[in-house]
Formats: structure tokens, C-alpha cells, sequence
């Protein structure tokens, strides 16, 4: 039954979504002015992005830096690792225009002893002279839990210094990594009202924060209950990938399914002008979007909810429950104009180690 394929991606793959980092409707940032923040891309002789440079201070620090594989988004993310004070590698540097501000945001963890940390700082210069202003943000405890860290600048505070220059730090003896770092600037006369609170605290809303856990492999598994429309119900297994796309805009989804040999793609992306996410649905027995879905996140629960009602009338209702980083729980009731269920399938999303 085509309706029964079409539920069961929805609720597994419809679920990601990307933006441009804060911005809004109204005021619009730069872009990420840092190269190859995301270390995706060719590196220069030195191992790292181009412009990008280790230091480490004139002391006993043992310290050393490697791109390698792995990280939160995409193939590959910074290691920092070694023991001392501190490790250091700098971003290409950025002239200050005064007439803006700088947002700065970026994944790190750390491993190691409970001094250990991991931080993304902003760096105040002028005349190749650091200006002293300690400004960052950071985790420690060694636990190896990715945590997306994010912060407004201060350069107010030094009217002297001409450049920025962003810097990947480890704290004391461990290893840490860091990933999709990314510098934004706005016009001070045309800031966000939230800067502030939310797009110097984090460059994107927080339905892209968590959203983010989507990327990734996932086993899936979906029980349709008997009802109506499949009156001896239904067991199925899957597999699905989740990769960004469209310049990071969208997140889109791969799926295969079986028995049946099924195969899907969904596409999903934040609304902000409507403060709801949307998604389309494709696959290969020929379902195709029919109605608007829409959807809301709550963030005590952890659960992201999604309605719709068809051209026949009948109402949608979708919930996908993260439970941890790598477990989805869904469940999903379509009902007729009567309130009659129809139909009636829960399902999980197991992340693939």
C-alpha cells in the first residue's frame, strides 16, 4: 500500500534541517569568513587550512596538530592533542571593521584528565601584538561528548586592536577536536534584536542545534498497528543516510526499506519568516508531497511533532522522540474527518556505530 511506505519514511526521515548561520529576514551576516572551517577541503603544506598556523608557547608543552577523520558533520575534523599549558592553532587572520559585530561558533570535545579543555577564542591584535583579552568558550571534564560552543566578540573592549584571529586551544594533557568552526560578522546598525542572546550565544536557532543529531547512518525498524487501512498490520527493517546539501540549507535523507525493496529521499529545511520546520517527501512507487506537513520542536521533551491534514481530509500527526544521541522514537496516527484512526505505526531510528 503506497500510503503505508509513504508514512514510515516520513516519520523516519523527515527529520534535519540546515541555515545559514543566524540569519533573519531583516538583517543579514556575512557568511563565515574563516577558510575551510569545516576542514573538508584541500590543506596547505602545513597539514591545516590555508592561512591557518600551530604555536605553542616557549615552554615544556608537547603538543601536536593532524586534520583526521571523524566529527559531529562531514569526513573530517582538527585534533589537537599532547601535554603542558596549552596548544594553539590559529584561523586566517580578520581585519576589524569597526562598524561591526563578530559572532563565533564551532563543535570541540576533549579527552583526558579533568583539567583538560577544549576552547574556541577569539584573539585581539594589533601590530602583531596580542592585546591580552581572554575571550572564550569552552568544555572540559574529558569526556569526549561533542558540544557546539558559541559566543559574541568583545572587541569593544580593545579599541586598539586591528585584527582577529581565532584560535583552536587544548588546555593541559588529553586530546581534543574541533570542527565546523564559523566567524560571522553583522552591521551594528542593522543587528539582530538577538544577537546577544541567541546568535552571539549560537549562531543558529535551536532547532538546527538539535537537528544536527540527524547526520549520520541509521538502522530503522517500524511496526504498522492492525487497523483499517492495514487490518493484519505490518513489520518492516531499513536503512537510511543523512548528508547535508544545498550549500548546507537542507539536510536530505536516503532510504531503503524492506520487504518491498523500497527506496526514498526526503528533503527537510527551517522555516524562520514561519518559525516551523517543512519537509517533502519522494519514493520510488511514485509518493510525492500532497499536503503541507509542518512542524514544531519542544525542548523539555525533546520531541519534535508534525501535522498536516490531506486534500481527503484526513489529519496527520507525527512525533519523533530523541532519546540520547543515537536512538529516535517515533509514532504517528492518521485519523479520518470523524476521528476515526485509520492507521497506526511506531517506529526507531538506531544510529549505526
Amino acid at each position: 500500500m503506497p500510503v503505508c511506505k509513504l508514512v514510515f519514511s516520513f516519520l523516519i526521515l523527515g527529520l534535519s534541517a540546515a541555515t545559514t548561520c543566524g540569519q533573519t529576514e531583516s538583517s543579514q551576516s556575512s557568511g563565515n569568513l574563516l577558510n575551510n572551517a569545516s576542514f573538508e577541503d584541500d590543506l596547505a603544506a602545513n597539514g591545516l587550512p590555508t592561512g591557518w598556523t600551530y604555536w605553542s608557547g616557549d615552554d615544556a608543552s608537547e603538543y601536536r596538530s593532524e586534520v583526521v577523520e571523524g566529527g559531529p558533520t562531514g569526513k573530517k575534523s582538527l585534533k589537537l592533542e599532547g601535554k603542558g599549558i596549552r596548544g594553539v592553532v590559529f584561523a586566517n587572520g580578520i581585519k576589524i571593521e569597526r562598524n561591526k559585530r563578530y559572532a563565533l561558533r564551532g563543535w570541540a570535545k576533549v579527552e583526558g584528565n579533568k583539567n583538560a579543555k577544549a576552547n574556541i577564542k577569539f584573539n585581539y591584535f594589533h601590530d602583531r601584538k596580542w592585546l591580552g583579552l581572554a575571550d572564550d568558550a569552552g568544555v572540559a571534564g574529558g569526556d569526549g561528548t561533542w558540544n557546539l560552543l558559541a559566543k559574541p566578540d568583545r572587541a569593544i573592549e580593545v579599541p586598539d586592536a586591528s585584527y582577529i584571529w581565532i584560535s583552536c586551544v587544548l588546555e593541559g594533557t588529553g586530546t581534543a577536536w574541533f570542527d565546523d568552526l564559523e566567524l560571522v560578522s553583522y552591521d551594528i546598525a542593522d543587528l539582530p534584536e538577538n544577537f546577544e542572546t541567541e546568535l552571539g550565544r549560537s549562531n543558529r536557532p535551536a532547532e538546527f542545534q538539535v537537528l544536527e543529531r540527524r547526520l549520520g547512518t541509521w538502522d530503522t525498524e517500524q511496526t504498522i498497528k492492525p487497523g483499517a487501512w492495514v487490518p493484519g498490520g505490518n513489520k518492516s527493517n531499513g536503512s537510511e543516510t543523512v548528508e547535508w546539501t544545498l550549500d548546507q540549507k537542507f539536510i536530505q535523507t536516503k532510504y531503503k526499506q524492506q520487504p518491498g525493496n523500497m527506496e526514498a529521499l526526503s528533503l527537510m529545511g527551517f522555516d524562520p519568516r514561519s518559525s516551523v520546520f517543512r519537509t517533502w517527501f519522494f519514493d520510488s512507487s511514485g509518493n510525492l508531497p500532497r499536503s503541507e506537513f509542518t512542524g514544531q520542536w519542544d525542548e523539555p521533551t525533546q520531541i519534535l511533532t508534525f501535522k498536516s491534514t490531506d486534500p481527503e481530509e484526513v489529519s496527520i500527526m507525527s512525533t519523533q522522540k530523541f532519546v540520547g544521541a543515537d536512538r529516535i522514537e517515533t509514532r504517528s496516527v492518521w485519523r479520518a474527518k470523524d476521528g476515526k484512526i485509520l492507521m497506526e505505526i511506531e517506529g526507531t531510528a538506531t544510529r549505526k556505530k
